[in-house]
């Protein structure tokens, strides 16, 4: 179990991630709070919600190894971005390349984190890690981009 100061650090990262997300204009209003597609479609009929949509998950703190100012650890959080599957493409007006809603919005939650190194809380960069489709049904799409940065931990 995390100890209230990981807590503490875990929470910081997270709301310094969510605030960069949410200001990409691609994504739409709050977090959702879901983990497959069967919550995308509770959470439809429960409240509605504008697509595209992101939820950002808590992943891990894995050791990343000691050095004098104490243990270092990778903070890795999963961000979702759920879209509608509507095949409507929009102009990309910086590329004049032709984007779907989806790929819109993962290349601008990219640019975002990536931009100038942006830093976390921490002091150091986000790193993306990785990018993928892990859930499709007839209404949704769902991709993941996994994110980490580097935190410092004292015994």
């Amino acid at each position: 179990m995390a100890t209230t100061a990981a807590r503490d650090v875990i929470q910081e990262n997270a709301d310094a991630l969510a605030a960069l997300i949410l200001s990409v204009t691609e994504v739409t209003g709050q977090p959702l709070y879901v983990y497959d597609v069967e919550d995308v479609k509770f959470e439809q009929g429960k409240q509605g919600f504008d697509l595209p949509a992101v939820t950002i998950l808590y992943n891990s703190m894995t050791l990343a190894g000691n050095d004098k100012r104490g243990t270092a650890a990778d903070l890795i959080f999963d961000v979702y971005l759920i879209a509608g599957r509507d095949r409507t493409e929009r102009q990309d007006s910086e590329a004049g390349v032709v984007k779907s809603a989806a790929t819109q919005g993962l290349s601008a939650i990219r640019s975002v984190l990536l931009a100038d190194c942006t830093k976390a809380p921490s002091g150091r960069a986000w790193e993306f890690m990785r990018e993928s489709l892990v859930g499709i049904d007839e209404d949704w799409i769902v991709y993941l981009q996994r994110w980490r940065t580097r935190v410092m931990t004292i015994c």
